[in-house]
């Protein structure tokens, strides 16, 4: 199993920024649902992608979920990444229609 770590800030006080390391799977999602239940109120979502190497079908599925959880079309969730291999997963998804996506 490949290492991972999931951390999370609050920013501004209603904005939690998530930070993902390693692969990003069935593992990593658990770790970050836990996070978001632990931070409920919560309004806005920065999830930063920087460090992370590979995202599985998995991990596209929990940020459905957190789209969900975060109010649908009234989410407000920024997606951040720097590798291509993440950007090229997130659009071959379609992900720039349910999410703002940032390129760092």
């Amino acid at each position: 199993m490949d290492s991972f770590s999931v951390t999370g800030s609050v920013v501004d006080g209603n904005v939690l920024h998530i930070r993902l390391v390693g692969r990003f799977g069935f593992e990593m999602g658990s770790e970050m649902r836990k996070l978001w239940e632990q931070n409920n109120g919560i309004s806005s979502y920065i999830v930063d992608f920087n460090n992370v190497s590979v995202i599985e079908s998995s991990g596209l599925g929990t940020l459905l979920l957190l789209r969900k959880v975060a109010g649908d079309e009234q989410a407000d969730i920024i997606l951040r990444c720097a590798k291509s291999e993440v950007l090229w997963a997130l659009q071959v998804a379609h992900f720039e229609k349910l999410f703002t996506i940032e390129e760092s």
